[in-house]
């Protein structure tokens, strides 16, 4: 029987990597070409209209590429880290990924928040399970609904 899962060789996980470097050159550059992104004097950004990072889980970042301080409109991002979160969000916040800490979760959402959590693979049983309570210790003004899942074996 052929071995069907075979390690990936060193030129092509070097080819990868340099893809996905190239990916978020592409992307970090789009996003700082928007007219309605201002950088701060702390390397943070304020964004007056949507905003969607899934650069962390479409690369395997552990960060969200760039660090927001203010989003007027919704903000989307999947990550394993909320470092570098905006602390206000004018619209909705939607979280999809794998967080051990909610530390950089956002203080104020105007509009719904969805947070979507997977924890470490494996079924942990030890893993974090955060609650509606976690969330709005963290996040006191919601002005929407607020949804929390935890999704395990994913």
């Amino acid at each position: 029987m052929a071995d069907v899962f075979k390690p990936a060789s060193e030129e092509e996980l070097e080819r990868r990597m340099m893809e996905g470097v190239r990916n978020r050159q592409e992307k970090l550059g789009a996003f700082q070409g928007r007219n309605d992104a201002v950088r701060q004097v702390d390397d943070s950004y304020v964004v007056g209209g949507d905003v969607e990072d899934w650069g962390s889980l479409n690369f395997g970042d552990d960060h969200l590429a760039v660090k927001y301080r203010v989003v007027g409109g919704n903000f989307s991002c999947g990550s394993r880290s909320l470092e570098g979160a905006p602390q206000v969000i004018g619209g909705n916040f939607t979280f999809h990924g794998e967080l051990e800490s909610l530390e950089g979760f956002p203080k104020a959402v105007g509009g719904d928040v969805v947070f979507i959590n997977h924890p470490k693979p494996g079924n942990k049983p030890d893993a974090k399970r955060w609650t509606e309570a976690d969330i709005r210790n963290i996040c006191r003004a919601i002005g929407g609904h607020l949804t929390v899942e935890n999704h395990y074996g994913i």
